[in-house]
């Protein structure tokens, strides 16, 4: 790749120098802040904005982060080609180019394009994206909380973008979907391995409990009834931690961010260790969690079913391992058949059928199915990485054109198909990390 002939520095924080002939304008200069609200709530496709991902329809969030309120006449619209940035969450990435018409809650903030025929959006919407950009922003906000800054517009409007000419502008945002295409194929390879690794696993779970021929409905072999979870809001801190399904990731573990806590609550929610936690709602439904020892006290939100398990007749971990075979989900899919929204009850889960088997070989299928766990986990490892290093190489990237570090004025894009990314908003296995 070629440099540009020479270059400037700059007074950016973010960014030494851009080519000589390059600008640099704020971003007030570029765009108008969008405050038209939804009056009378004309408008009722609610949209969101998701961390690494963009601007996307709500109703493919599932249960990630706050909920969407039933009056809407005083969110703000959005239209296609807007940037909106989350004006508490921008600095992690929580921002995007609007595809669509829809409106947005009053914490984010919408850019409108001032002049179409200076400025390109697609080429403003890389440097938005570029994580040495957003990044620096978290110097702009206010706040007590380091992760609940809010970047207030007043100055966010005076950040300086670089800007080159409007064909320059075109053929670096061309330039760059044609080359983040080739790389989403790869990752999109990657990630068809692993799905296909993860069926693989569930199957494999399923013959080693296939040798069984007596089942039992789960509501046999537990100790208490299912028990439905508390509704209520956690809070910044406290002495119970409180585990929402959005707390459990893709391998049954609970996360260490964004963690929230209850002052006090009734002892029966209170978890012990062996209680299976069961997602009864969303677009994570079926999700499971098996409680370790752990230091300190936690409950459950409302949408978990805690079951305890009773250790005289059944392994908890006999259980739970048996959850993430493929024979659970056929089940998962069966119920849903039945229902017109993607909900599990307690009723459901209790008639649940399980193979069971006296504790000595419960205890061998246990070891057998952890081994292919194991092998299994391994190689996703590998494939993980690989695709943390596809991310890397996009983000480097961005960087490096839309900042001017390389210049890609002459190069001829060719005719390509481009790549169907589907957006993994509930993906809450390691890609989430």
């Amino acid at each position: 790749m070629n440099n540009y002939e020479s270059y400037k520095k700059t007074d950016i924080a973010w960014l030494k120098e851009i080519p000589s002939h390059w600008e640099i304008e704020n971003i007030s200069h570029i765009f108008e802040e969008r405050k038209e609200k939804n009056i009378d709530q004309k408008e009722n496709f609610i949209l969101s904005v998701v961390k690494n991902i963009g601007v996307i329809p709500y109703t493919e969030k599932g249960n990630v982060g706050n909920k969407a309120s039933e009056d809407t006449s005083n969110y703000k619209m959005v239209y296609p080609n807007d940037i909106v940035l989350n004006s508490m969450n921008m600095m992690i990435g929580s921002l995007g180019k609007s595809e669509y018409k829809g409106v947005l809650s009053q914490v984010y903030y919408i850019l409108k394009l001032k002049e179409k025929d200076k400025y390109n959006i697609n080429y403003l919407t890389y440097i938005f994206k570029n994580q040495k950009f957003y990044k620096s922003l978290r110097v702009l906000g206010k706040g007590i909380l380091d992760h609940r800054l809010r970047v207030p517009m007043e100055l966010l409007k005076y950040e300086k973008l670089p800007i080159p000419p409007i064909n320059e502008q075109i053929q670096i945002a061309n330039y760059l979907d044609w080359k983040i295409n080739e790389i989403d194929k790869l990752i999109l390879i990657e990630k068809e391995k692993i799905k296909e690794l993860n069926y693989k696993k569930q199957l494999s779970i399923s013959y080693e409990y296939s040798k069984i021929n007596k089942k039992r409905r789960l509501k046999t072999l537990l100790s208490e009834q299912l028990l439905y979870g508390i509704n209520g809001v956690g809070k910044e801190s406290g002495d119970i931690r409180f585990i929402r399904i959005t707390d459990i990731d893709g391998l049954g573990e609970l996360k260490n961010e964004n963690i929230l806590y209850l002052d006090k609550c009734d002892k029966k929610f209170l978890l012990k260790e062996g209680d299976v936690l069961f997602a009864r709602s969303g677009a994570t439904v079926g999700k499971t969690y098996l409680h370790k020892k752990e230091t300190g006290n936690m409950a459950f939100a409302g949408y978990l079913i805690r079951a305890r398990i009773n250790k005289t007749l059944i392994s908890p971990q006999y259980i739970y391992y048996y959850l993430q075979s493929e024979k659970y989900e056929v089940w998962k899919k069966s119920v849903f058949i039945q229902s017109t929204i993607q909900n599990i009850s307690a009723e459901k889960y209790a008639n649940f059928e399980i193979p069971f088997t006296n504790q000595f070989e419960q205890k061998n299928i246990i070891k057998k199915v952890k081994n292919i766990i194991e092998k299994i986990e391994k190689i996703k490892d590998i494939l993980y990485k690989k695709i943390t290093n596809l991310q890397a190489l996009k983000q480097s990237l961005i960087a490096e054109v839309v900042t001017g570090k390389i210049d890609v004025r002459n190069i001829n894009i060719p005719q390509y198909e481009k790549a169907v990314i589907v957006s993994e908003v509930n993906n809450n296995d390691r890609m989430e990390e």
